[in-house]
């Protein structure tokens, strides 16, 4: 794309209805309605349990963990803005131990995109481990990267993994779509992807789940079968009859681009760098924002 066309795509976007969609993402993450059904869902958690019974419902456990991405609140000023919210509903708040304990043990669950059929855009990005600098861990501490599936009608994540930096991306293709077929009401019928994800292991798991394969391959690529299906060696043959930018236009190629959309609008909201230190309470990190994201983006 020419530096005239994205110009011109800029200019032509509905700014309106992209700033009533920022404010309507606000209202959805300080969406209140668990205090109305405070004490009813404590009385559900409580039916039954053995031992202490729960003090707070796990729905304000989702809320606060939300609220700490969207805020990027470190759990003292949550402990504190928690207080201050619920004292004016007449509610008590967590303490500083009961946050840290809930968040670790209620795991909030990933709103998903609901269609018929779905196409999903398979990508990774970078996330630094500091916003001081790379320069911590150990002598470099490099970076962590999300490796995720994003359904391009909405533009919300289907599925996701965190790794560190040294994992491939191509290997992790079955894995995502895997992930995305579990959650997603509705059948995957189309992944794209560049040609970082160009293995013919990609090409032959999608072609035993009977999902097309939008995977562009690398330059003079080999349509030779060496194992496994043809399905590869199709998509090959293809490319090489109509030319690459034929098939892009066949195959929907540019919608591709959802994906860095995606990880744009993540990026600005929670920042591209990681305040955690060890790789498990990065993942733990990285995925509450993962959540945050689809829920202002779809509840």
């Amino acid at each position: 794309m020419t530096r005239e066309n994205a110009l011109e795509r800029r200019l032509e976007r509905d700014w309106g209805a992209i700033d009533a969609q920022h404010v309507a993402s606000g209202r959805r993450l300080m969406d209140r309605a668990w205090v109305r059904h405070w004490h009813d869902e404590l009385e559900a958690m409580n039916s039954g349990k053995r031992g202490r019974p729960y003090r707070f419902p796990r729905s304000l456990v989702r809320f606060a963990s939300r609220l700490r991405s969207s805020s990027r609140l470190g759990l003292r000023r949550l402990q504190g803005a928690l207080a201050s919210l619920l004292g004016s509903f007449g509610l008590e708040a967590p303490d500083y131990t009961t946050l840290r304990k809930r968040l670790l043990l209620d795991e909030d669950e990933l709103t998903v995109p609901r269609s018929k059929e779905h196409v999903l855009t398979i990508n990774s990005t970078g996330l630094a481990v500091s916003r001081r600098g790379e320069w911590l861990r150990g002598r470099n501490r490099g970076f962590v990267k999300l490796h995720a599936a994003v359904d391009v009608a909405s533009g919300a994540f289907a599925s996701y993994v965190v790794t560190d930096e040294r994992t491939g991306d191509a290997r992790l293709l079955p894995t995502l779509v895997r992930q995305a077929q579990e959650s997603l009401d509705g059948r995957v019928v189309k992944v794209l992807a560049d040609a970082a994800y160009d293995a013919r292991a990609n090409f032959d798991f999608l072609d035993l789940q009977g999902i097309e394969a939008g995977i562009n391959v690398r330059r003079r690529a080999n349509a030779k079968m060496q194992g496994g299906s043809m399905a590869r060696s199709r998509v090959v043959r293809e490319i090489k009859r109509v030319g690459v930018e034929v098939w892009k236009c066949e195959h929907g190629y540019s919608d591709r681009w959802t994906i860095e959309r995606t990880f744009g609008g993540f990026k600005r909201m929670f920042d591209d760098a990681i305040s955690s230190r060890s790789l498990d309470t990065m993942r733990s990190e990285i995925e509450r924002n993962v959540i945050a994201y689809n829920a202002m983006l779809l509840n």
